[in-house]
């Protein structure tokens, strides 16, 4: 579980995205920061239970710094208004898919994981992997229970209108091909997210994600063999 305090600091972080606020509450921010780096350790030491690749990950190896990157954006606000992990077995840095937690107050967070907006290459890889078992690929995003928590696979805006060039229109899976992204997300409230039942209900949810991950990964590591 994460704790209620620090939601409300990410609230007021929210209302104060300011390095001198920052500043002034550092040791709010420190709190907080340790409060994810338990709730890493906890869903680690349980999800592992069920995929072993990410037993030997470590909270730094998996959490986003609060810090945001303005040198591209209009917005030069400072700091993100969340916290964030993911999970895989390269660590968050690895081009491969990976579980996903976004805490963010006023029912704002999400349980996911998946591809987000990889690089060609990389969706090269993926569609080509689609493409070779499209009844196997369909299966695992169209089952029942992966459409009860996750809904699609799709994110809105990620889509090209035809299929890449290199991929026959008439596959059986050509919709899925035309993605940019392959990412499920459920989502869940702050009630949920601050009561002693989270770490359990992260690590069912990922469950349903897993087969879905492991599909995407095989490109990489049948590249690598």
């Amino acid at each position: 579980m994460l704790q209620i305090q620090t939601l409300q600091f990410l609230r007021e972080l929210r209302d104060n995205n300011n390095r001198d606020w920052f500043e002034a509450n550092r040791k709010r921010y420190l709190s907080a920061k340790s409060d994810l780096e338990q709730l890493v350790m906890a869903v680690i030491g349980e999800f592992s239970h069920h995929d072993p690749s990410i037993a030997m990950q470590t909270p730094k190896e998996c959490m986003f710094r609060i810090n945001r990157d303005v040198r591209f954006s209009k917005d030069k606000s400072p700091y993100k208004i969340n916290m964030s992990f993911s999970i895989n077995s390269g660590g968050k840095k690895s081009q491969t898919a990976s579980y996903y937690i976004h805490l963010q107050p006023d029912n704002q967070s999400f349980i996911g994981g998946g591809l987000y907006m990889s690089m060609p290459p990389v969706l090269k890889k993926i569609r080509t992997e689609i493409a070779y078992a499209p009844d196997e690929f369909m299966a695992i995003v169209e089952h029942p229970d992966f459409v009860k928590t996750f809904g699609t696979c799709e994110m809105p805006g990620q889509k090209n209108v035809k299929v890449p060039n290199g991929f026959d229109p008439e596959n059986k899976a050509a919709e899925y091909l035309k993605l940019k992204s392959f990412v499920g997300t459920h989502s869940v409230t702050d009630e949920q997210i601050t009561s002693p039942g989270f770490v359990h209900l992260i690590s069912e949810t990922l469950s349903k994600l897993t087969p879905m991950i492991k599909f995407l990964d095989r490109g990489f590591i049948e590249d690598e063999q």
